[in-house]
């Protein structure tokens, strides 16, 4: 099906292009497949629709080389690089410059996907009742309008406001347009998810009607539009509330007209009608291993991922460049340990959890040992070598085929384990119900204590993380739920929106600086640099430095710029800040 399908989405969108350029054509073939005689039934529109999702795992989409979540989530509280070149390591580095690789691409990749969503949703919407029963019209214009709220959301944090583009491109004229208000982008993106959530099915598993046919799809659900929902409206409130001032500086940033209180609220509402949903036979709950999450897909916790796989012809590069360091070119767990968790993020878990020392496994937060995994493979032997201290990658991801560079594995976007934490999030910031801000901690350090029996290693139940004691003060448990988010969800894509909509980037960057300083080998007759990789038995930064955070300008660095070529070709774009 999607090889049929690429090749048919490919024809849609010359049909498209070419519908632009009559005066230079002489013939019309009646033979060609374009928007236009395309959408006959329910199975066409369908497969129009799987272009849609195609354009979030494409080599530009969210889970390729340059443009992956990973690399975006670089120079922040919890993640850094070892590259040194610009292609992957700019962000990390604090280096790049406007026309930078993954700027680009990401902003391409994002209006193709939107563009694809406008096409589907205007020409479904015209089908009749003989080519298409209403239900699944309904479905299939929310499944594209959640993906179209999905990457403004990603434009909106990345670049602050940009064009909104909702009717169907169909010729050249009115293309050069300028930027829209972030309120105007999050007014298309809340409407989007609305109406998503309104009209989208159920989870296959569901108790719920109606429900989809395709189990392990990958599609957009209903309890996946209501948990982004949620994080919109996280994401207005703590924004407007933390990081204005921060995004001051950036004319296309404003969040003024933002009700801290009311979104706050609505973050609450929709995460309720998650859990709601889950405990009322929804197909969703919290996997009892969190290894699980990983070394399976589409299951209950995922509320929606990036598809990859061998049937997709296509793969995710996150494997290759976070995973398990191995040399042999022909394993299949070929890593490169290159995206790395950064040394108090990777400390904070011993800080939190023992006296002194580092952790033993009896006492240790689980997912301390599956976020920063502290070996590599054996030479040629692929052979995990357990007692290697040196390169601090990511567990979570492992290449499973013998690809050189891409893997299957799906890249994860939403899990009910982020819908725990925004609920308790939105409550301690509103000063409610106590109790469930308790329940939800809990619910996700319980399932940390339970340990894991994986195909790798197996480590046992744990007396840590303990649960989080009631009656604390709001400070108090917003830090610790913003050490949670980082725990649980790390190297998920999430640590660079939440340090700018938290307004602790600066801070976040500025910490990794002072800590290699105060940890700095004793004489070492250096520059002080900032350390990406992990610590050696005796507590020193060890393998690969950088002196890229000490690059940070704050009086740009919150947002990414527009693209160079972008403005080249359309004059209209403002940039950002002092790009």
């Amino acid at each position: 099906m999607k090889t049929k399908f690429k090749y048919i989405l490919s024809i849609l969108l010359a049909g498209v292009l070419l519908s632009s350029c009559n005066d230079f054509l002489e013939e019309h073939p009646q033979s060609f497949i374009s928007p236009d005689n395309f959408f006959n039934n329910k199975e066409e529109a369908d497969i129009a629709l799987i272009g849609v999702y195609d354009a979030i795992g494409t080599n530009k989409g969210w889970g390729l080389y340059a443009a992956n979540m990973l690399i975006i989530d670089q120079g922040t509280s919890l993640s850094s690089s070892r590259i040194g070149n610009l292609t992957q390591g700019g962000i990390a580095h604090y280096l790049a410059a406007t026309d930078y690789k993954v700027f680009t691409e990401i902003w391409e990749n994002s209006y193709d996907g939107i563009q694809r969503a406008n096409t589907v949703i205007n020409r479904v919407g015209q089908m009749d009742k003989e080519q298409i029963d209403e239900l699944n019209q309904l479905r299939i214009i929310a499944e594209a309008k959640f993906l179209r709220a999905l990457h403004y959301f990603n434009l909106v944090r990345l670049y602050g406001g940009v064009p909104v583009l909702a009717k169907e491109t169909t010729d050249m004229d009115n293309v050069l347009v300028g930027r829209n208000t972030t309120e105007d982008v999050y007014y298309q993106i809340i409407g989007d998810l609305e109406y998503a959530a309104e009209n989208l099915f159920y989870r296959t598993n569901s108790a719920n009607t109606p429900k989809l046919e395709i189990t392990g799809s990958g599609r957009a659900t209903k309890g996946a539009a209501l948990g982004l929902l949620s994080k919109v409206y996280l994401t207005l409130a703590s924004t407007k509330k933390y990081a204005s001032t921060a995004l001051s500086n950036y004319k296309y940033a404003n969040y003024d007209w933002v009700d801290v209180a009311v979104n706050y609220q609505k973050a609450t509402q929709y995460a309720g009608a998650v859990i709601q949903l889950a405990e009322s036979g929804g197909g969703i709950n919290l996997l009892d291993d969190y290894s699980q999450i990983f070394m399976t897909e589409n299951h209950n916790e995922s509320l929606f991922e990036v598809q990859f796989g061998p049937e997709l012809e296509e793969g995710g590069y996150v494997a290759y460049w976070a995973g398990p360091l191995n040399a042999d070119k022909y394993a299949v767990d070929r890593g490169q340990a290159r995206i790395n968790a950064t040394p108090e993020f990777s400390d904070s878990f011993i800080k939190a959890w023992s006296a002194e020392g580092p952790l033993v496994e009896e006492e240790s937060d689980f997912r301390y040992s599956w976020n920063i995994g502290k070996f590599k493979y054996a030479k040629k032997q692929n052979k995990l070598n357990l007692a290697f201290k040196k390169e601090y990658c990511y567990r979570k991801y492992r290449k499973t085929e013998t690809y050189e560079f891409a893997d299957v594995q799906n890249f994860p976007v939403l899990r009910y384990a982020d819908v725990l934490l925004m609920l308790a999030e939105a409550h301690n910031e509103l000063g409610t119900e106590p109790d469930s801000v308790v329940w939800a901690v809990n619910k996700i350090r319980e399932r940390a204590r339970k340990g894991s029996a994986s195909d790798m290693m197996t480590y046992p139940a744990s007396n840590q993380p303990a649960d989080m004691a009631s009656g604390l003060d709001q400070e108090t448990v917003r830090n610790i739920i913003i050490k949670e988010r980082g725990w649980e969800l790390c190297h998920e894509g999430q640590a660079r929106f939440d340090d700018v909509r938290l307004g602790q980037l600066e801070k976040a960057v500025t910490a990794q600086v002072d800590y290699s300083k105060n940890t700095a080998a004793k004489g070492a007759d250096k520059p002080i640099k900032f350390y990406v990789d992990g610590r050696n038995e005796d507590g020193l930064p060890t393998s690969t430095s950088t002196t890229g955070a000490q690059n940070f300008d704050a009086r740009k660095h919150w947002l990414f710029p527009i693209p160079q070529f972008e403005r080249d070709v359309n004059p209209n774009l403002e940039q950002n800040g002092t790009w």
